[in-house]
């Protein structure tokens, strides 16, 4: 008899009998019969069937086939080619059981009878919390019912900061804010976003505000049966919005974990700030961070700047500014000599105030690689980011960017693992699993991938470069200017420019090229690395290793991604080249 405090009770196990034409699917035994004679069958082939059964009539698309049947591993989309064909191969291709709707999936499309019984064996089954248990949480984006659009930053401020506050308990898995944000303002079904995310609990919830007052309800549901596990709605004083934030936080943990620790409690506490309204100026400027738009990145220093005058000591309002500014210098906005001095003195005072924050930790190792090339103290702090707040995604992020450009391959997919898990749905997980393919020469794989992020993201116009290149590298020179022109007209800039003039030269255009380098070195204020590609690719090398040189005084991100480029392998063993990596790497 179980003694341990575990709640019992007695419950139904569907055996899962599912029979189709000469066919039985047996998932308790995990066996495949025809005819009664058992049919071998791999556990992803057996995985993928079960899925695409227990839907039938459905489309399935090949990202809840990755999540659900690959759940722990990161895998390709090519995986899912390989296994329908094997299973079209067993259940007779002519049955035609399993249809391809283009562009979205497969559809089992035979008629299955399913057939269950009690089935306890004796024993009174308890209640678990494995698989998609309770502890797995997403937070959705809390509805703003103030109706005013330019009110969202606090909504939304609020979900991401909630999220934040949870994820630094270990023992929870807390979907990341970008994968939860895909379902704002749409119609939701409890059961669809539980299956979607592979989450047992979910918390939703209501903001309003009106002068100084705020209003939030909030609501945490199971997702198996849809109860309620815990509720309750606050009418507060703008200035305790902290005050709700710790009440939310730590009553959404004390009902899905056992017991807290006193320091366990302590950390689902907001220390940053102890001052409202310099939360509130932060949110804004988060907010405008997000739109990674020259405006909007300069709207965010305003705001970050007016969080500091408030409180000097808000440790992740200067993070915010240093952020801000190394993405003006990543999007070419702003030259790398017009920001470097700020960025360091913004994140130089956050460490002081805030040593053990992960996000000091993360923006401080991409300073140290991308600016100063200092690869094993970057290294270094993104290792202690993890360490601080395993479930930052954004430390992830960037230490993948890290591992990827150092050539770590392996090492970067085991990191992008992880955050399959916690952030399937976000851009970011889909674009670098794209580069990271292309970075590997993985090409086909790399378009696939990149596809799909477009397919989830139809303005994901950066994915363009690595797809057009990998169209280029496998002999497509026609579809890859297409894309990258297609690419120009959406969003031009310089460095798409020099992509399509790459393109140009290594397809025979030497005109079109030359023409377009001459337009980007009349047009641009500091030598592009970009044009290093243009110039090696018509022939004219020396000129392209002057060119590069040149480009060494504004260090930035496409400096470090030399290293394992594919533009550059056509000189990776000329001894300027190496010369120039050895001051990189």
């Amino acid at each position: 008899m179980l003694t341990n405090g575990t709640n019992l009770k007695v419950k139904t196990i569907t055996n899962g009998l599912f029979r189709f034409g000469e066919f039985v699917l047996d998932s308790e035994s995990r066996n495949l019969t025809q005819n009664g004679s058992i049919i071998k069958l791999t556990s992803k082939s057996f995985e993928l069937l079960q899925l695409l059964i227990k839907k039938h009539g459905k489309i399935v698309t090949r990202e809840e086939i990755l999540r659900k049947v690959w759940q722990e591993e990161f895998v390709e989309d090519s995986n899912v080619n390989v296994q329908i064909a094997i299973l079209r191969k067993i259940l007779g291709n002519q049955n035609d059981f399993i249809q391809t709707i283009s562009k979205r999936g497969y559809c089992f499309t035979a008629k299955v009878e399913e057939k269950t019984s009690p089935s306890t064996n004796g024993y009174a089954v308890p209640e678990t919390t494995s698989g998609t248990d309770i502890t797995s949480l997403a937070v959705l984006p809390l509805v703003n019912l103030d109706g005013d659009e330019e009110l969202d930053y606090f909504a939304d401020g609020l979900t991401e900061s909630l999220i934040n506050l949870l994820s630094k308990m270990p023992e929870l898995k807390i979907m990341a804010y970008r994968t939860v944000a895909r379902f704002k303002n749409k119609d939701l079904d409890i059961a669809d976003v539980g299956e979607t995310l592979h989450v047992g609990s979910i918390l939703t919830g209501r903001v309003r505000q009106f002068r100084d007052e705020v209003t939030i309800s909030a609501e945490l549901i199971r997702v198996k049966d849809e109860s309620r596990i815990w509720g309750t709605s606050y009418q507060k004083s703008h200035s305790e919005i902290f005050q709700i934030q710790t009440e939310i936080t730590q009553s959404i943990a004390e009902k899905l974990l056992p017991r807290l620790t006193s320091r366990e409690k302590d950390l689902l506490i907001n220390h940053q700030t102890e001052n409202a309204e310099a939360y509130d100026a932060y949110l804004k400027g988060c907010h405008f961070l997000s739109t990674h738009t020259k405006e909007g990145l300069e709207k965010s220093l305003e705001y970050f700047h007016k969080a500091i005058e408030i409180d000097a000591g808000y440790a992740l309002s200067y993070v915010g500014i240093a952020n801000a500014y190394f993405l003006l210098n990543g999007y070419s906005f702003s030259p790398v000599n017009d920001i470097l001095t700020e960025t360091n003195r913004a994140i130089e005072k956050a460490l002081e105030l805030a040593p053990d924050l992960a996000e000091v930790r993360a923006t401080l190792g991409t300073i140290k690689y991308v600016y100063e090339w200092d690869w094993q103290e970057a290294e270094k702090e993104f290792l202690l980011a993890i360490k601080f707040n395993p479930n930052y995604t954004l430390a992830r992020y960037w230490y993948v960017v890290f591992l990827m450009l150092s050539g770590r391959f392996a090492e970067a997919h085991k990191q992008l693992n992880h955050l399959t898990k916690i952030d399937p749905l976000s851009l970011s997980l889909n674009k670098t699993s794209a580069s990271l393919l292309y970075y590997a020469k993985r090409y086909e794989e790399s378009i696939l991938q990149a596809e799909k992020t477009i397919e989830l993201y139809p303005n994901c116009i950066p994915v363009y470069t690595a797809m057009a290149i990998s169209y280029a590298k496998l002999g497509d020179y026609q579809k890859a200017i297409d894309l990258m022109q297609k690419g120009c007209e959406s969003a031009p800039s310089l460095s798409r420019l020099a992509v399509l003039g790459y393109l140009f030269a290594v397809a025979g255009e030497e005109k079109k090229a030359k023409d377009i380098l001459e337009k980007i070195n009349r047009e641009s204020t500091s030598p592009l690395v970009e044009n290093f590609y243009i110039y090696i690719h018509l022939g004219e090398i020396e000129k392209g290793f002057d060119h590069l040189e040149k480009s060494l005084i504004q260090k930035d991100l496409e400096h470090v991604a030399l290293i394992v480029e594919p533009r550059a392998d056509a000189v990776r063993n000329h001894p300027r080249f190496i010369e120039i990596l050895s001051k990189i790497h």
